[in-house]
């Protein structure tokens, strides 16, 4: 996880260079209970960077879109909240996957996998 947190830090660090803020948009379509537990070391690894090198991202970070959001988000958010700070789930926005036609759309051809 360490070469993926590194790849996602550099885009960030870009974005905030030339930006000074930035917004994230997750799509986590096809996502099951089983995955988001695999990913839980991916979070854990790139929370533990953002900490270690004192990013501030937590700090400058203006909205966190998380769409495609699947029916088991509830099962879910226990895996993850733990790792956001507070100011990151003010700006957090879940969306529902028969409500992400938008997000969709608008960001089909630009994506990060994972």
């Amino acid at each position: 996880f360490e070469i993926i947190s590194e790849y996602i830090m550099a885009n960030f660090k870009k974005v905030t260079n030339e930006h000074g803020t930035f917004e994230v948009f997750l799509n986590l379509d096809g996502l099951t209970i089983s995955g988001a537990e695999r990913y839980k070391g991916l979070i854990e690894t790139f929370c533990r960077m953002c900490f270690n090198l004192n990013t501030g991202f937590s700090q400058i970070i203006t909205r966190f879109v998380v769409y495609n959001s699947p029916n088991i988000i509830d099962a879910i958010k226990p895996i993850v909240l733990p790792f956001m700070e507070e100011n990151v789930k003010l700006r957090l926005l879940v969306v529902p996957k028969k409500e992400s036609a938008e997000y969709n759309a608008k960001f089909s051809a630009i994506t990060i996998s994972v």
